[in-house]
């Protein structure tokens, strides 16, 4: 068992003080230069769909709340050295082996272009051929707006990996474009990544590579390789990585390696062409990325072939604008019939005491919060795509996306934006914590949105996180530059109202995306605060791997820019297996069985997609308490 450390900055090891006032001060809810909209601001008003323009009320009194619920006495986190550790089952092997039977069956060998590809390889003197260090990106707008649904199952519904990051709750700026693509480019790759042995797996052309780095510094090398590239484009994604983080990358951002998941920690695919839908202006885009001529020149010239690399990108974009204009129409998803019987991983029964372990834990002064999670599991056989269309509908969202490696799917509805870098490097978290459902009238549903919004416990809740985050990006971002445009204001979805708040900042010179990320990481509104101590509990209760659940999904694009959802509201299908993790936020007000309720409800919409009208089991599945080697949980007084 290893905690791994690996960020330079020191004070990026322990938890800061929760409430920032020592960096920061008291809140700024302006938005600076930074907000382009007036900060929001007033009565909590009706319930809002979509693209929300009313918020709810600011005042001190929120903040209040917050300081309420806190323990009088204060733990530091990280004050003292802890011995936390989980002893895990899996025995231990060697390292390249067991990460080639662990992706087996994930990769897949690219498209022809060989000659390209063994060029590269020799230019480079690497297995797996690099990236072109000064590529050009070729883009071509269409003035049709084609059906993106139809576009992904079309071009991209066999391909072994591929991605779809869908606004499937179109409006908006946070619903504005998705993108779809695959592995299939000629420098296109399959990136995945073990963060218990920090082995990084690279496919590209058919050649595997194995290296020791973390995702992060992979990630962070290549984008600053290319990080001139640039395209008059409305969006920020020009090519690069699509896919997730899981939430044990912890260990790789000063936390503890306590479960290993049996899903990779990180999967990308590095996309070379990609298909941009722009939602409100009525468009798609092609882009392929491809050698500069003099590059090419010189690589090519170092392997004595010859290949256009160009003319190649432009029949590739030639060919899909024609497939794009004649897409076959899809019967409605179909999703198969059978009964399947969803079951928790840890019964209402334990998950009740381990609520009545938390609030222990928050007596005793070790943590202000604790975002405590469960999931539900079922076998299935079902169709990975066709159940994210029926999800989709079911459920939509504007960070939605279903990702494919192989045999493992990821069908996510997230109402919720981690963190989003754009070209001017101004940085984004936009934080959810409060939770209620909607009515069953009109009348009904604007009364519960009021009764959220003024809801003491979730703005306690919500204002926390929005702490945790503000010393988040305080770590990278430029001093005086943390904003707070929104706080406390209700969002609406298809089947939740929530409380949703933004923080915003500039990302200072000599940071780079993937680096912001790895300091925010995992998101807060998952974990609680402080963050690390906040975590070992968390370790300890659920006792085992979340795996992709509570991690980040999204891309990482050449130009610098970047957008990742939280994965909350997300189906993880491994084989015949299907979970669905679900949870919410314990504080010393919380009541077990309204916590309870709140995580099935979270669940419900993902429930309903796999099962339609199927009810939810409480039945126990053998959960595996860890042997636990750290600090015991309070005994109440």
């Amino acid at each position: 068992m290893r905690s791994k450390p690996l960020l330079d900055d020191k004070a990026v090891q322990r938890d800061p003080p929760l409430g920032g006032r020592e960096d920061f001060g008291a809140l700024d809810l302006g938005g600076g230069d930074l907000d382009q909209q007036s900060p929001r601001s007033g009565d909590c008003g009706e319930p809002q769909f979509a693209v929300l323009e009313r918020a709810g009320p600011v005042d001190d009194g929120a903040a209040d709340v917050g300081r309420e619920l806190r323990p009088v006495e204060r733990v530091e986190a990280g004050s003292e050295p802890l011995e936390v550790g989980v002893e895990l089952d899996r025995t231990s092997a060697d390292d390249q082996h067991r990460l080639e039977d662990a992706f087996a069956g994930i990769g897949a060998e690219a498209d022809a272009h060989r000659g390209y590809l063994d060029a590269m390889a020799v230019a480079s003197q690497s297995k797996v051929p690099e990236l072109p260090a000064h590529p050009q990106l070729l883009s071509r707008r269409l003035d049709a707006m084609p059906d993106p649904e139809r576009a992904f199952a079309a071009l991209y519904g066999t391909s072994p990996n591929a991605f779809w990051l869908d606004s499937s709750a179109a409006g908006g700026e946070r619903g504005r474009f998705s993108f779809i693509g695959d592995s299939a480019g000629p420098l296109a790759a399959l990136v995945t990544y073990d963060v218990d042995t920090a082995a990084l797996r690279i496919e590209r052309g058919g050649e595997v590579e194995t290296r020791r780095e973390s995702i992060f510094e992979y990630i962070d090398r290549e984008l600053r390789r290319l990080a001139d590239l640039d395209a008059d484009l409305p969006f920020d994604f020009l090519c690069g990585f699509a896919g997730y983080l899981g939430y044990e990358l912890k260990a790789d951002c000063g936390a503890t390696a306590a479960h290993q998941a049996t899903t990779p920690d990180a999967a990308f695919i590095f996309a070379d062409r990609l298909i941009a839908f722009d939602h409100e202006q009525g468009h798609a885009y092609l882009l392929a990325l491809t050698p500069s001529p003099s590059e090419l020149h010189q690589i090519l010239g170092l392997a004595g072939r010859e290949f256009d690399a160009v003319r190649s990108a432009e029949e590739w974009m030639e060919e899909m604008g024609e497939r794009l204009e004649g897409l076959p129409p899809l019967d409605e998803p179909l999703v198969e019939d059978a009964a399947v019987e969803l079951r928790l991983r840890r019964s209402s029964e334990q998950y009740g005491q381990d609520i009545a372990a938390c609030k222990r834990y928050l007596a005793a002064g070790h943590s202000y919060e604790i975002c405590l999670t469960n999931r539900l599991e079922s076998e299935t056989a079902v169709d990975s795509l066709e159940l994210y269309r029926a999800l989709r509908q079911a459920n939509p969202a504007p960070f939605a996306a279903y990702l494919r490696f192989g045999d493992l799917a990821v069908l996510s509805s997230s109402p919720e934006r981690f963190l989003a870098v754009d070209r001017r490097r101004q940085v984004e978290a936009r934080p959810i914590k409060g939770t209620s459902a909607r009515g069953d009238t009109a009348d009904e549903d604007a009364r519960l949105a009021e009764a959220l919004c003024r809801d003491e416990k979730s703005r306690a809740e919500n204002v926390t996180i929005v702490d945790l985050l503000r010393n988040d990006l305080g770590k990278v971002c430029e001093l005086g530059t943390i904003r707070v445009p929104e706080l406390i204001r209700v969002e609406t979805y298809e089947t939740v109202h929530q409380l949703v708040s933004s923080v915003r900042g500039r990302l200072r010179d000599g940071v780079g995306v993937a680096e912001c990320v790895r300091a925010c990481f995992p998101p807060g509104s998952m974990t609680g605060a402080p963050k690390l101590r906040t975590m070992e509990i968390l370790d300890e209760l659920e006792g085992e791997a979340r795996g992709v659940y509570s991690g980040a999904i999204g891309y990482f694009g050449i130009g610098g820019g970047c957008d990742l959802s939280v994965a909350i509201r997300t189906i993880v299908l491994q084989g015949a297996q299907a979970t669905i993790g679900a949870g919410g936020a314990i504080v010393v007000q919380s009541d077990a069985e309204q916590e309870l309720a709140e995580m099935l409800l979270k669940a419900a919409a993902s429930a309903a997609a796999l099962v339609p009208g199927a009810s939810i089991s409480s039945a126990s599945l053998a959960a595996r308490k860890p042997r636990w080697r750290g600090r015991p949980s309070p005994t109440p007084s």
